[in-house]
């Protein structure tokens, strides 16, 4: 039988066979009819595919006749056995390649199959290949791959085919999978049905653009969640399995991925996977072993959604087979009006805390799937807080729902990162699941593992409920978990009790003083309140494993039987009115509904009371609906008490994404509203750095950062987010950065109205920048001036977080500072009224703290040459500091503030062998502090009345210098008089010799007894921390300083917010002081709260040094004092430059103006007379003459 000719020549066709049979169906471009030659066309007809009927030599020399056109070739069921060189060769442009369907081996393809990098699609379906052909990794361009129903027993090579977008894998004998494709990026479709896959690693979620995907027919018996969280899944079947039971995720219901199709029937499903209700549009559970469905998972669903819902051949019971078997609408209608007879019990939250990598995930999911779930299942938290749900079902009769106690678990990253951001949330009344890996754990690593924990959670709150538990207790013998359970049981009661005998020990110290003054008896009140603290611990360690699922029905236990203690939690497992539920999941749905789920509580209170009423019940809804985890209300909290988070979820995922440990890891994620901002991955990275490097967050990174928790294409949502994070949560101030500026402006950018805007945020958390070295050489200029000095001693323990919270509150615009610096364990900040600096700092006592003077040039020059050395965290930014009493160098990380804020402070409690595993050296003894020279208080009005005629031809600040030469002991700090009047020399040096004589004896006292009590917990051999606030003055001129008064002013609502702070923390130790002017000793009580019975004196004796020193410099004085003083000094001053009084009292004014400092002097010709005159007018001028 003749071929049709396909040309429009008069030539014959070419492709004839040798028996005139066709050798191949030919498609053409350009082809019009199927007779071609009756219609005139100009242009030649072109074949582009052609499917071959045989292999014969004739057929492959007319494939070669055609070859530079051919792009597409079929070879299908031709029982090849190999494939033809010939048939390859000149196939250049070949781009679809079908060979299936023959018997094609490992050995059947030619080298020429190499030359085929145009190819796109090849088929090599119904083979006997056992292996992936080599000939394929030349193949770049390769985007569909099919190899399905050959025997197949490896995946590898298949990893080189980048561009692969589409591959089918059914029918082999293939064990695993996932591992050896995870790097094909752009995979869209995987179908791996009927082989022997057993599990489906979390590998699988590099596969990022996969939308189909068929893993049915093998012998997989769990699911890992990242399946169900591919961004862009369309259909999954997982159908004729063994999979028992899917694990619990979190399901966002803001911009949440759902799947079109979810097929799980056919396996051993014996628990309803309502949450999977939440992702999915059509969900086939038909064929497995589900007896009862759960409301409380179903009840979020919306009422008229299109969802689907298989459950064919389940032997349920509740609902009825008939209503399951109906549809979704059927159930959930069955559901709402049983609900009558059904009641909702109050629950409870679980905080589990604990070391980074004990086991916390494994621990929850094993709990709440009720199935061994190891870290290998589990998509382990990279950051932050996840949280979870479950119930502990009683009265279970029939199906039907009884009674339930639900649980809300907040898993909590341990990284020591997060100690500072996840105090918020660890609050009573909860239930707190310590967890320490027993694989891990040794005598020395004690506090590393459980005692700072104890610390931290102590801290925030004096009242404990904590179950503790020891995970990986298959990785150690029985006799091993047996010794490490007594020996936690013991160390940690010594460690409680240590905290407890140091308090008692304080309070007998007030006790028996004589006389009790109020500060004392404000300190005694703390320290009962501390011994008043309620730690209710479990007596036995709960040991677990989540490989072999041991323990956990005592966990059970343990959490039910603490739960049900009335006294400790009174309103677990009461019942909830509907009236409540109701409220309940309104505000679920409006949360959902919300792109910043945040309502002002006025907002709040509006709406639930408009739509339920009951507006006296709303507190108490409230606070239930938080006690619960169902909203994070933060009543207690007074920036927070004003708005209301109606979805935990959506914070705790904005702190994760901001607040990460592994920022430096974190990689662009391509986003359609970022590519609509022209967000781009290289300025992510510059964000990136410029936020790992100062600690500044820009408002696009921000964006970047939140892409999956909120669109970035829309402005509102970021800035509410940065008000939230600034005004509301306290975690960073606004900075500013014009384009030209190489660094940033540490004060706010404000608009033509005057308001802050909030485009660039400092968060301290991540300031790790070094001490800057402009900062310590104006410091130690301003070391001979007035300066006051006030601290905050930590002897147990110091909250992560209470320095940055403290700078965010410094840096507010009532304080009127200016920001100067900002490193990582301190700032450096000037007034905008006054001339005084300022610096705040926090360092471990028996170490220099930062910006503090030195002793002598050595010192100085080691500071500057070692300031570039590496801490043992491996940071660039170290400050070398020295000993004041045997020279050797202490390195102290400014990181890196980390090592203090972030781990040293969490083990400022343990005992002594833990010391072993401190990052940092600490230095023998702390250094001296400043002498007595280093400072110029104003003097009491009585002694400046006794000792004027001495000075009358002195100046006095030369004579200060003269006190620092006989008292600092050290050549470099003796310093020479400019001018001294011999009369009067040998009774003021005398005088000054003693007085530098008792400030030696202080000193060296001090030194003696500034070791640690043996109550104190003498664990840490750092000691304690101390939080300094220290003000000095800076005016232009060394004769006329800022008085102290002024300076409480600026330092007392500083102090104010930072006690305010301290009420956040119920549990914490503090003992305030205040240093001494004359020899630098903290030897005062700090007074600021109870100040009355000081400022009812003019002087009083420092413990150190016994030399009288001016109360002003210790409290801020009364307004009376006040004015005296600034009289004295407005006197001494114009004595001081020869000029005259007037007896007129109105010529005060021209004398001295309301800030005589900074006034200029009018000389007045006057004499004695009038100034006695004038003084004997002082009693009876006002603060508003001066």
């Amino acid at each position: 039988m003749a071929t049709r000719t396909k040309t429009r020549g008069t030539k014959s066709a070419p492709y004839r066979g040798p028996y005139g049979t066709p050798l191949a169906h030919v498609h053409y471009r350009e082809g019009r009819h199927l007779e071609p030659g009756r219609i005139p066309f100009r242009r030649h007809e072109v074949p582009v595919s052609l499917r071959l009927l045989d292999v014969s030599k004739e057929s492959l020399e007319n494939v070669r006749q055609v070859a530079t056109s051919i792009k597409r070739l079929m070879a299908p069921s031709l029982k090849l056995q190999m494939v033809p060189d010939s048939l390859i060769a000149y196939l250049e442009h070949l781009e679809r390649l079908d060979l299936g369907h023959n018997h094609l081996s490992d050995a059947s393809f030619p080298d020429a199959m190499k030359s085929l990098e145009l190819l796109i699609e090849l088929r090599l379906n119904d083979n006997q290949l056992t292996r992936v052909p080599a000939c394929l990794r030349g193949m770049r361009n390769l985007c569909r791959l099919d190899l399905s129903n050959n025997q197949l027993d490896t995946a590898l090579g298949l990893e080189k085919l980048k561009k692969l977008q589409f591959l089918v894998l059914d029918s082999n004998n293939l064990n695993t999978v996932f591992k050896d494709i995870s790097s094909l990026k752009k995979l869209e479709m995987l179908r791996v049905s009927s082989n022997n896959l057993r599990d489906v690693p979390r590998d699988i979620r590099n596969l990022r653009h996969l939308r189909d995907l068929d893993i049915s027919n093998n012998r997989i018996v769990l699911l890992p969640p990242d399946v169900f969280q591919l961004p862009r899944l369309e259909c999954f079947n997982a159908s004729q399995n063994q999979v028992g039971k899917v694990p619990s995720f979190n399901v966002k219901g803001q911009n949440r991925h759902w799947i079109a199709s979810v097929d799980l029937s056919d396996n051993n499903l014996v628990k309803f996977p309502g949450h999977l209700m939440h992702l999915s549009r059509r969900l086939d559970l038909a064929s497995n072993k589900i007896r009862t469905l759960s409301w409380a998972a179903l009840k979020k669903l919306d009422g008229e959604t299109d969802q689907e819902l298989l459950l064919d051949s389940n032997p349920l019971i509740y609902p009825p087979q008939d209503v399951c078997e109906s549809g979704l609408k059927t159930i959930m209608d069955f559901f709402q009006e049983s609900q009558a007879d059904v009641k909702t019990y109050q629950g409870v939250k679980v905080l589990v805390v604990g070391s980074h990598r004990s086991g916390k995930s494994s621990l929850i999911h094993s709990l709440v799937d009720n199935q061994s779930r190891l870290s290998d299942d589990v998509t382990e938290t990279a950051a932050g807080i996840d949280a979870y749900e479950m119930s502990f079902d009683y009265d279970v009769e029939d199906g039907k729902p009884g009674k339930s106690l639900n649980l809300c678990l907040w898993d909590f990253c341990g990284d020591p990162f997060y100690l500072y951001p996840h105090y918020l949330f660890h609050e009573q009344p909860s239930i707190t699941v310590l967890t320490f890996s027993m694989a891990d754990y040794s005598t020395e690593h004690f506090n590393e593992h459980v005692g700072s924990w104890f610390d931290w959670m102590i801290a925030k709150t004096n009242k404990l409920v904590v179950v503790l538990v020891g995970t990986k207790s298959d990785k150690v013998t029985a006799k091993r978990a047996s010794e490490i359970t007594r020996e936690v049981r013991e160390r940690l009661g010594t460690h409680l009790e240590k905290r407890q005998t140091m308090i008692e020990s304080r309070i007998k110290e007030i006790e028996t003083r004589p006389v009790i003054s109020p500060t004392l008896s404000e300190s005694l009140k703390t320290y009962m309140k501390l011994l008043q603290a309620k730690f209710t611990v479990q007596t036995e360690v709960t040991t677990t494993s989540c490989k072999t699922f041991h323990g956990f029905d005592k966990l059970r236990e343990a959490i039910e039987a603490l739960a049900n203690d009335r006294k400790l939690f009174p309103n677990v497992m009461r019942v909830i009115p509907t009236f409540w539920v109701e409220v309940e999941n309104w505000l679920e749905e409006r949360g959902n509904a919300l792109v910043v789920p945040v309502m002002p509580w006025d907002e709040f209170s509006e709406e639930v009371t408009s739509r339920f009423g009951m507006k006296h019940l709303l507190i108490s809804i409230t606070q239930y609906l938080h006690e619960s985890g169902k909203v994070l209300w933060f009543s207690n909290a007074p920036n927070l008490k004003e708005i209301v988070f109606l979805r935990p979820t959506w914070l705790f995922d904005v702190l994760k994404q901001v607040f990460r440990h592994d920022l430096e890891s974190v990689a662009f994620t391509p986003d359609d509203t970022l590519k609509a901002i022209a967000f781009t991955a290289s300025k992510f990275e510059r964000l990136k750095q410029e936020l790992l490097a100062e600690g500044v967050v820009d408002r696009e990174l921000l964006k970047g950062l939140l892409v999956s928790v909120m669109p970035a294409d829309i402005n509102k949502p970021s800035i509410e987010v940065l008000q939230i994070l600034t005004q509301r949560l306290e975690m960073g101030y606004p900075v500013s950065k014009r384009s030209r500026d190489t660094s940033y402006n540490l004060a706010a950018e404000k608009d033509a109205e005057g308001n802050v805007k909030v485009n660039r945020l400092l968060i301290p958390w991540f300031r790790r920048s070094a001490e800057p070295d402009s900062f310590r050489k104006k410091w130690r200029e301003l070391r001979d001036r007035r300066r006051l000095s006030v601290l905050f001693k930590f002897p147990c323990y110091m909250p992560p977080g209470l320095f940055e919270l403290m700078t965010v509150r410094a840096h507010a615009e009532k304080h009127k500072l200016v920001f100067l610096a900002h490193w990582g364990g301190g700032v450096h900040a000037g007034h905008s009224e006054e001339k005084v600096q300022l610096l705040i700092t926090y360092f471990r006592e028996g170490r220099q703290e930062l910006g503090a003077d030195d002793d002598d040039e050595e010192s100085d020059e080691n500071t500057g040459e070692d300031r570039d050395k590496t801490s043992s965290h491996g940071s660039a930014d170290s400050v070398t500091m020295t000993d004041g009493n045997d020279d050797k160098l202490t390195h102290v990380t400014s990181d890196d503030h980390a090592p203090l804020s972030r781990q040293d402070s969490a083990d400022s409690v343990g005992d002594s062998e833990d010391s072993g595993s401190s990052h940092v050296q600490p230095a023998s003894k702390r250094n001296a502090r400043r002498s007595m020279g280093s400072v110029h208080q104003p003097e009491t009005i009585e002694e400046l009345d006794e000792e004027e005629d001495d000075e009358e031809e002195e100046d006095e600040d030369t004579l200060l210098q003269s006190k620092d030469k006989r008292t600092s002991g050290s050549p470099r700090n003796k310093m020479t008089k400019d001018k001294q009047n011999s009369d009067g020399q040998g009774q003021n040096s005398s005088k000054d010799e003693e007085r530098a004589e008792g400030i030696k004896v202080a000193k060296r006292k001090a030194s003696a007894t500034r070791t640690r009590r043996p109550t104190e917990c003498d664990g840490n051999d750092d000691g304690p921390v101390i939080l300094k606030l220290e003000i000095r003055d800076n005016s232009d001129d060394k004769q006329d300083q800022t008085p102290a008064a002024s300076m409480w002013n600026i330092l007392l609502p500083l102090l104010t917010d930072f006690e305010d702070l301290l009420t956040g923390y119920t549990g914490v130790l503090v003992e305030r002081r205040t240093e001494c002017p004359l020899c630098g000793e903290a030897s005062f009580l700090g007074e600021w709260l109870t100040p009355k019975e000081t400022q009812g004196m003019n002087t009083r004796t420092c413990d150190a040094c016994q030399q009288h020193v001016d109360t002003s410099c210790l409290v801020q004085p009364r307004e009376k004092k006040r004015d005296d003083v600034m009289r004295t000094l407005i006197r001494r001053s114009v004595r001081r430059r020869g000029a005259a009084l007037t007896s007129d009292i109105d010529d005060i004014h021209r004398v001295a103006p309301p800030n005589p400092r900074r006034a200029a002097l009018v000389p007045l010709d006057i004499g004695d007379d009038s100034l006695r005159r004038l003084l004997g007018h002082r009693d009876s001028m006002g603060s508003e003459d001066l």
